[in-house]
């Protein structure tokens, strides 16, 4: 008899259903691992990018504060602080409320230190600066964060209100540069001692070539130049000094003055020789280039002395002598033909630059040469350094100030930007820098071994 159970409703029949055997179920796994480990690492690449380019800002902004802190006292904060590689830092970064690193820049430079638990950031106290490390498993970034390059994640934009300058470059191949240097646009001079005598030298940023300006076998110093013309003294007719004048235009050399004296503090601008004569009474000429026509403007008849010219455009700023050590600064507009005396305090001065209304010199009435900045406009001073060793020799063009300092020992070169009030060491040399000059973002100084410059940026 047939078993009719199994029989269900009319066109439909039971049975076993086809399944996925042992070999396709291991692939779907499979796949779906190879799946999930590309998802994940999609999400983790950008996390990890983003973790570095914070701790790229961080380290940005905390060598910033170092730079800063280094600038106002004249030593690297955290000297008995956190060190770098100390295991106080390990795994999770520094502690905020632990050591001298923290003390020295929270609140005044920073509001924080920076930490993460994925982030460790290190500080070397003898070379002032920070770095971090990036901890996750299977990766690895680091970096200094000096704002001179991008590291540690490649953080694109430049942190607001920093200084930063580039590589060191030297401009001329001899190692007994003498004098300057001195520089206008993309040339500057100086002098040398290579040839046995002191010979001015001209270069050329853009061609990147060197023009030897004078021949003769007596000494000329001291050069400036401004456009096409460049002045400086020479002794070839005079153990006095002469001053004279060589157009870059058609290459002509001509002697402008015309007294056997001694002529001092050279400047020029524009058809404008400036320059202060001796013997005594010592009093400030200007020659024109142009009219080939000498002006006195002191007129000094009594034992002192007027010196030390400087000129932008018309105005003409130079010191008087009234003691020793004591001098005041004046200033002359030459379209006016008047004089005015700067309300400065009397002391021991010595004039560097001018820049439109803005006079910049050293001055000794804090016991030590400090950096000064006076406003013509408003007839306002401000100090620029307050730290107790000398500064000297200060140049000015646009809101930037450069001189040199003695803080570490040696005379290395610093910036000051007057609209941010930030300043930067620029040089760190075991060697002397010495007589810096700035124009637009490029620094020139003179050292043992030549004339070298930075192009410094900042983000004003």
């Amino acid at each position: 008899m047939k078993n009719n159970r199994l029989k269900g409703i009319k066109g439909f029949s039971f049975g076993l259903a086809p399944g996925f055997t042992l070999i396709e179920l291991l692939t779907v796994i499979a796949i779906i691992g190879i799946l999930s480990s590309i998802v994940v690492a999609g999400l983790y690449e950008p996390r990890q990018k983003a973790k570095e380019a914070m701790a790229g800002r961080n380290v940005k902004e905390l060598n910033q504060a170092i730079s800063l802190f280094d600038f106002d006292y004249g030593r690297y904060p955290g000297t008995a602080g956190v060190e770098e590689n100390s295991q106080e830092n390990s795994d999770t970064g520094w502690n905020q409320g632990d050591g001298t690193l923290y003390n020295d820049l929270v609140p005044k430079y920073l509001t924080r230190l920076p930490t993460d638990s994925l982030i460790t950031y290190y500080y070397d106290a003898d070379e002032g600066k920070a770095r971090f490390d990036y901890l996750l498993s299977g990766s690895s970034g680091s970096g200094t964060g000096t704002g001179d390059e991008d590291e540690g994640g490649g953080d694109p934009d430049p942190i607001p209100s920093t200084l930063t300058c580039g590589e060191e470059i030297k401009i001329n191949n001899s190692y007994s540069a003498a004098d300057g240097p001195d520089i206008h646009g993309d040339k500057i001079v100086y002098s040398d001692f290579r040839n046995g005598n002191h010979d001015i030298y001209l270069y050329d940023l853009v061609s990147q070539t060197e023009t030897q300006i004078t021949t003769n076998s007596s000494n000329q110093r001291l050069p400036k130049i401004y456009g096409n013309k460049i002045v400086w003294y020479d002794y070839r007719d005079s153990s006095f000094g002469d001053i004279y004048l060589y157009d870059l235009t058609n290459n002509t050399e001509r002697k402008i003055s015309n007294f056997e004296v001694n002529y001092f503090n050279l400047d020029i601008f524009g058809d404008k020789v400036v320059y202060d004569r001796n013997p005594i009474p010592q009093n400030v000429y200007i020659f024109n280039t142009v009219l080939d026509e000498e002006t006195k403007i002191t007129n000094n008849v009594l034992s002192v002395e007027f010196s030390h010219p400087i000129i932008y455009e018309n105005t003409l700023v130079y010191s008087k002598r009234i003691s020793s050590n004591d001098y005041d600064l004046y200033s002359y507009d030459l379209i006016n033909e008047t004089e005015t005396k700067l309300l400065i305090p009397l002391s021991q001065k010595y004039l560097g630059a001018i820049y439109q209304d803005k006079i910049v010199y050293s001055d000794f009435r804090n016991g030590n040469a400090d950096i000064y900045m006076y406003n013509l406009t408003n007839q306002t001073e401000t100090q620029i350094t307050t730290n107790l060793t000398d500064q000297h020799s200060p140049d000015i063009d646009g809101n930037k100030i450069v001189w040199y300092d003695y803080r570490y020992g040696n005379a290395d070169v610093y910036l000051y930007n007057l609209s941010s009030q930030v300043g930067i060491r620029v040089t760190t040399s075991l060697a002397n820098q010495l007589f810096p000059k700035i124009y637009n973002n490029k620094i020139f100084w003179f050292s043992n071994g030549g004339i070298f410059y930075k192009v410094c940026q900042d983000g004003f």
